[in-house]
C-alpha cells in the first residue's frame, strides 16, 4: 500500500545519544527515479522530523521522474546469429547516484560508481537484464551513451540514448562480432569474490552470469579463506536459461589471506563438506600456539607454502605484490635491485619484522634486512606465480613504475615465476571480472573449435601451462610471441630455445575500444631505483635501502625497453584499424651473448594521435578520484581520454621466451651466473 511506520530511539543524556537524538531526516529512494532540482530519487513531507516530544505522523513521500528501457532481441554474436550474454555499461551523469553516500537505499552490489558510469546490467542470453526476469530496466530521465560488450574478443555496441520522462525507450539490433580469436588460449581471471567473502555481497549466480556475459572460458573461485564451488551454480543459471549450458569450467581456488604480512593465491582443491570452510587453510593454524596471555601466532609463508603444494599439484601464486597493505613484496620489504649490494644489503633480503606480523624471532638477528634463508617472508621455492596486477590498477600507473619492474628484478635473480593479472573484483560496478584476464594455453578451446565445451577442460592441464609460464596477460589486446633461432628452433610463450640469434614474430589482436599503438620488447632489463618525489635514479628514497624497501613502501624504478616499435615514429608499420579490430604484425631480430630472458609488452601511449583509454569498458579510469575531468560528454569521449587525470590504456603482456645463449640447454639467469643472486640454479 506504500504505508509505513516505525520505532526510532531517542535521548537527552549525551553518551547514549549516539542511540538517537530524536531528531531525523526523512528520504525516499528508489533506482531509476530522480526528483528536479534535487540529487535525490524523490522527497518527502515533513523531511526532518523531532521525536523527543511527540511521534511524527502523516508523513508524505513522492518519487521523482522516471523513465524505462526495454531491449529487443537481446545481444546476438554476428557469426553465429544466436544470442550470447553481455554487459551493458551506462555512461553519463547520474542525477541520483547511489553508491555508498545512498545509505539505506544503496545497491549493495556496488561499492562506488566510478565517474562518467551511471549503472552496469548484465544482459542474459534469454534477452532479459540479470534475474530480473524483463528486458526492461527504470533510468531516470537524461542522456546516455549505452556500451555493450563481451569482453576482450568482442567488439563493443554504443547507442545514444535520451530517456524522456515517463516514455518507454527501446533498444533493438545489438550485435558484437568476435574479431580477436584466441586458439589454443582459453581465459581465467584467477582473482574475484563474491558473497562468501566478508568483503563482498555478489551472489554466486551474479558471478556466473557476469563471467559468462565477458566471455571468460574458466570460472575460477578465489573467495578469502573459503572454498567456493561455482559447478552447481552454473548448473543452475544454465536450467534457467541464462548463459549456454557447458560454456563455463568451475575450478576451485581460495584466497588465503594473512593480512598482517600478505595474501596468497592458490588452486586447485576439492570440497570438504564436512569442515566449515570447505576445507580452506587455516593460516592461523600454527605449531607455536600455546594457551597464555602471549600474541597469538601464525604459520609463515614458507609453511603456507609448504602445506598447499604438499597436499596435491596445485599452483600457489603470490598476490597483488605491490598493494602495500596486503601485498608480500610491499608489505614485508622484499629488496630485488641488486643495486645496494655494494651497501651491504643483498637482493632477496626482507627489512620485515616477523615478530610484529605474529612470526616467531629469527634466530639470528643481526639487524635488519633480514638475509634470504633468515627471513621467514622471502619466499621462491614452491611458488608459481605472481600477480602483478589487479582491475583497481588500471586507474593508476602502479604496474608500470613497480610491479613490472620488480618482476623483471626476480627474472634475473632466477625467481622464476609466471606473471598474471587479475581483476581482485569485489563488486559489479566499479570492478567488473575479466579485465585483465589471463590467457592459458589449453589443448581444449572451444570458442575456438577445439573440443566440446568448456567443461572439457583439462583441469591438471591448466595447471601445468600457468607452472611452464604459457600465459598472455591482457587487458584488451591479445598476442602470439613465437621465436626462431638460427638453426631452425622454435619457441614459443614460456619455451627455451638454444641460440644466440633470434627472430621473434609478433602478432597483436584487439577490438577497437582496447586501442594500442606500441609494441616494446624487454631483454634482461635492470630497472633502476628513483626518488619518489624527483624520479631521480639512486636518489632521495632511493639513495638508501632502508628507505627503498621500508615495508609498506612502494618501490619505484625507471627502465626502458630493449627495442620499441611504435605508430607515431612509423616504426609499426603494420598497424591497421579495420572491421572493429586493431592489428599489427612485426619480426626483429635479438642477438645476445648471455642468457636471456625476453618479455613483450603492448601498450597504448597517451601522447600518440587517436589514443583512446579503455574506458567505459573499463570503469575506473581517473588517476585521482576526488577531482574530475576539465571536460565530460558521454556521447563524445574524445577529450575525456585526453584528459590528463584520465589514465586506464589498453595493454597486454606475454610471459617470457628464454634464450639459451651458451648452448646447455637451460636457462640461466643473469644474477645467478655473476653469483649476485643468493638462489642456486
Amino acid at each position: 500500500s506504500g504505508a509505513f511506520s516505525g520505532r526510532l530511539p531517542y535521548t537527552t543524556e549525551v553518551h547514549a545519544q549516539m542511540l538517537g537524538g530524536g531528531k531525523y531526516t526523512i528520504a525516499v529512494g528508489k533506482d531509476g527515479y530522480h526528483l528536479n532540482g534535487t540529487n535525490n530519487a524523490g522527497s518527502c513531507e515533513p523531511a526532518d522530523v523531532d521525536l523527543t516530544g511527540n511521534d511524527a505522523t502523516g508523513i508524505a513521500c513522492a518519487l521523482g521522474e522516471v523513465g524505462t528501457v526495454t531491449l529487443s532481441g537481446g545481444v546476438v554474436d554476428a557469426d553465429s546469429e544466436a544470442a550470447i550474454p553481455a554487459r551493458l555499461t551506462i555512461v553519463g551523469e547520474d542525477p541520483s547516484p547511489e553508491g555508498s553516500s545512498a545509505g539505506t537505499f544503496r545497491d549493495i552490489l556496488v561499492h562506488n560508481y566510478p565517474f562518467g558510469i551511471v549503472d552496469i546490467h548484465y544482459v542474459a542470453l534469454d534477452g532479459t537484464f540479470g534475474f530480473t526476469g524483463t528486458p526492461s530496466f527504470e533510468l531516470e530521465p537524461g542522456t546516455y551513451l549505452f556500451v555493450f560488450s563481451h569482453g576482450t574478443e568482442y567488439t563493443s555496441h554504443e547507442v545514444e540514448v535520451t530517456i524522456p520522462a515517463g516514455g518507454d525507450v527501446p533498444i533493438d539490433g545489438v550485435v558484437l562480432k568476435r574479431v580477436a580469436p584466441t586458439p589454443g588460449f582459453v581465459s581465467i581471471d584467477f582473482h574475484h569474490h563474491s558473497v562468501v567473502s566478508p568483503d563482498s555481497w555478489i551472489p554466486q549466480q551474479n558471478r556466473v552470469l557476469s563471467a559468462a556475459a565477458e566471455g571468460m572460458d574458466i570460472l575460477l573461485s578465489s573467495d578469502h579463506d573459503y572454498l567456493n564451488d561455482y559447478g552447481p551454480y552454473i548448473a543452475e543459471v544454465a536450467s534457467k536459461g541464462k548463459i549456454y549450458p557447458g560454456s563455463l569450467k568451475s575450478i576451485i581456488g581460495d584466497e588465503i589471506t594473512p593480512n598482517h604480512y600478505g595474501h596468497f593465491g592458490a588452486f586447485p582443491f576439492e570440497i570438504e563438506p564436512d569442515d566449515p570452510t570447505n576445507g580452506a587453510l587455516d593460516w592461523s593454524a600454527s605449531p607455536l600456539d600455546e594457551v597464555s596471555p602471549s600474541p597469538d601466532y601464525v604459520m609463515t609463508p614458507g609453511e603456507i607454502v609448504n602445506v598447499l603444494t604438499g597436499e596435491g599439484d596445485r599452483i600457489v601464486q603470490i598476490n597483488h605484490i605491490m598493494e602495500n597493505a596486503t601485498g608480500l613484496l610491499a608489505a614485508t620489504g622484499w629488496v630485488t635491485s641488486p643495486l645496494y649490494a655494494e651497501m651491504g644489503v643483498q637482493p632477496l633480503s626482507s627489512y620485515a619484522d616477523p615478530i610484529e606480523r605474529r612470526l616467531q624471532a629469527s634466530g639470528d638477528y643481526q639487524g635488519f634486512p633480514l638475509e634470504y634463508g633468515a627471513s621467514p617472508f622471502v619466499v621462491i621455492e614452491g611458488v608459481d606465480a605472481i600477480e602483478l596486477a589487479i582491475g583497481y590498477d588500471a586507474d593508476s600507473k602502479l604496474f608500470m613504475e613497480s610491479s613490472l619492474p620488480t618482476w623483471f628484478n626476480l627474472l634475473n635473480l632466477g625467481a622464476i615465476l609466471t606473471a598474471t593479472s587479475n581483476t581482485d573484483s569485489h563488486d559489479e560496478a566499479e570492478n567488473p571480472p575479466g579485465l585483465p584476464r589471463n590467457f592459458v594455453a589449453s589443448s581444449v578451446d572451444p570458442q575456438d573449435g577445439m573440443g566440446a565445451n568448456a567443461e572439457a577442460i583439462i583441469e591438471p592441464e591448466i595447471v601445468q601451462a600457468v607452472r611452464g609460464h604459457k600465459v598472455i596477460i591482457s587487458a584488451g589486446p591479445f598476442m602470439t610471441v613465437d621465436a626462431m633461432g638460427v638453426g631452425g628452433g622454435t619457441a614459443g610463450v614460456g619455451d627455451t630455445i638454444s641460440s644466440q640469434e633470434v627472430t621473434l614474430t609478433i602478432n597483436v589482436i584487439a577490438p577497437s575500444w582496447a586501442w594500442f599503438d606500441t609494441v616494446d620488447i624487454f631483454a634482461n632489463t635492470e630497472p633502476i631505483p628513483i626518488d619518489d618525489e624527483t624520479d631521480q635514479p639512486m636518489t632521495g628514497t632511493a639513495a638508501n635501502p632502508d628507505d627503498f624497501y621500508r615495508p609498506y613502501h612502494i618501490p619505484r624504478y625507471t627502465y626502458q625497453p630493449t627495442q620499441r616499435y611504435r605508430l607515431a615514429d612509423g616504426t609499426l608499420t603494420s598497424w591497421k584499424e579495420e572491421g572493429g579490430a586493431i592489428t599489427a604484425e612485426l619480426q626483429t631480430t635479438i642477438k645476445v651473448d648471455e642468457d636471456t630472458w625476453v618479455v613483450v609488452y603492448v601498450h597504448g601511449t597517451k601522447s600518440t594521435e587517436g589514443y583512446r583509454s579503455l574506458f567505459p569498458v573499463a570503469p575506473s579510469s581517473l588517476l585521482d578520484e576526488d577531482k574530475d575531468p576539465e571536460y565530460f560528454d558521454p556521447l563524445d569521449l574524445t577529450s575525456f581520454h585526453q584528459d590528463a587525470n584520465v589514465w586506464a590504456p589498453a595493454w597486454a603482456l606475454a610471459n617470457p621466451i628464454f634464450i639459451d645463449a651458451d648452448g646447455d640447454g637451460v636457462f640461466t639467469a643473469k644474477y645467478v651466473r655473476n653469483g649476485i643472486s643468493p638462489l642456486v640454479q
